[in-house]
């Protein structure tokens, strides 16, 4: 019998367990072989991915600096009615408007129309500040001469490796599940479902909602009097994509925490009883994910509790399960 076609033997089932079947069993040589070969079809796959979307940087950098896109759209609306607001009191108490003052007003009521819709002209973008007053940028700004191809690149990048997500995760899995029992397998292929949703879950929520408040948040707290807000499109990009991927990994607490109930680390009563701790160990965690301000690392704690209590109820059912099973009787 050679090498490739020997199979390991589990241990004899005691009474009342399902029988364990054989695993195959390779050689050295046959592991690095099959981890070549799942190797080289994740590359191949990740490279054709990269090919296809080369070509449309437009709608790639759409889509990573949309977040700041509403970011300063909704600074502008509220730019709005500030400004509306104070035309209106000077109307009311007599007062005229100095020269700056109705110059910016005349300005944003000719153009708010064109800006909000999105049809003002790119190239007059530094109006809105040098005409208009409002000082936050329409657009990022690239302050190296590298630094726009360098995210365009890694922005690509990730996209590949998104797009080639099936492929890598199936050869990854294929090398993984040759060496795991039947039962093993079944618990990955139940849970793998759940970790892709909480990955996007979290992804989806960094995206839509912890980026854009976080960075309005820091906007609103400057002084624009004497600090202008001036956003490098490395910057903006390292914030949106460590809050992405962070969220979307502490997603994951959920089956995390089943995975250590059901091995038997902790039970469900240890991980209620200590509670208050793992809270504020999230806090401190997020301090240390997240950029060093307040408003992203409550943005990334409190759904980090939330999901700590779905993952206590998760563990509640199972510790019922379990229960339920060890009281009935044996045929």
């Amino acid at each position: 019998m050679t090498s490739t076609e020997q199979r390991t033997t589990a241990p004899s089932p005691g009474a009342g367990q399902a029988p364990v079947e054989d695993l195959p069993r390779m050689s050295l040589g046959d592991h690095i072989d099959e981890l070549r070969r799942r190797l080289l079809r994740s590359v191949v796959a990740v490279v054709v991915a990269l090919l296809v979307v080369v070509p449309f940087k437009d709608s790639i950098t759409h889509v990573y600096t949309a977040p700041y896109e509403t970011v300063w759209m909704a600074r502008y609306e509220a730019f709005l009615v500030d400004l509306d607001a104070e035309a209106a009191a000077a109307k009311a108490e007599g007062r005229a408007l100095d020269e700056l003052e109705q110059q910016k007003l005349e300005f944003h009521r000719k153009y708010r129309a064109a800006i909000l819709d999105g049809s003002f002209p790119p190239k007059h973008y530094p109006t809105i500040a040098n005409q208009g007053g409002f000082a936050l940028s329409r657009t990022l700004k690239a302050l190296g001469g590298i630094e726009d191809m360098w995210v365009y690149m890694s922005a690509t990048i990730l996209f590949a490796l998104a797009i080639a997500a099936p492929v890598v995760v199936w050869q990854i899995w294929a090398f993984i599940a040759a060496g795991l029992y039947t039962h093993e397998r079944r618990v990955v292929m139940r849970s793998l479902p759940w970790a892709f949703v909480l990955l996007g879950g979290g992804i989806a929520f960094g995206y839509f909602v912890a980026v854009p408040l976080a960075l309005y948040m820091l906007i609103q707290f400057m002084d624009q009097s004497r600090v202008e807000p001036l956003f490098s499109v490395q910057n903006y990009f390292g914030l949106l994509l460590v809050t992405t991927v962070a969220l979307g990994l502490v997603f994951q607490l959920p089956l995390l925490m089943v995975a250590i109930h059901r091995v038997g680390v902790l039970s469900h009563a240890q991980m209620k009883k200590y509670w208050r701790h793992v809270i504020v160990g999230m806090f401190v965690i997020s301090a240390i994910l997240t950029p060093p301000d307040v408003v992203t690392q409550c943005l990334m704690a409190v759904p980090l509790t939330v999901l700590y209590l779905v993952g206590l109820i998760l563990t509640w059912f199972a510790e019922r399960r379990r229960a339920a099973g060890s009281t009935e009787p044996m045929a």
